[in-house]
């Protein structure tokens, strides 16, 4: 018994595709009918073709400014993370000669790290 048709599927399509394929196939067929007013499948696609563009606008400003804000609060968390890993690196240092004065001595340590400092050009 086979239960995968894939192969008979038909091809993938939008609403829009059905919409264009069912007006050009049907266009004086009704395709709204609101009880006091019918139109046909070709005068919805006229209207569509007329209030598109100025939709489209809209919403492209809309997604614009929705957009600053998510931009904004992206760069915010990318400098956070920057900070954040700079801090954890410094917490890392501290703690670790923290670590080694407590075993060593904070002299043996200092003059350690002074020696090392000074053979790389540091002072």
């Amino acid at each position: 018994m086979e239960f995968l048709r894939a192969g008979q599927a038909t091809p993938p399509r939008t609403l829009v595709d059905v919409l264009l394929a069912t007006a050009l196939a049907h266009p004086d067929a009704p395709a709204i009918d609101d009880g006091e007013q019918i139109l046909t499948y070709s005068e919805l696609i006229a209207v569509i073709r007329r209030v598109a563009p100025a939709v489209a606008t809209l919403l492209g400003r809309k997604l614009a400014s929705q957009a600053v804000p998510v931009i904004g609060a992206a760069a915010g968390a990318g400098l956070n993370l920057a900070f954040l890993s700079y801090f954890r690196d410094m917490a890392r240092v501290r703690f670790g000669l923290e670590r080694l004065a407590d075993r060593h001595g904070a002299q043996a340590v200092e003059a350690q790290f002074r020696a090392e400092a000074n053979s790389i050009g540091l002072r």
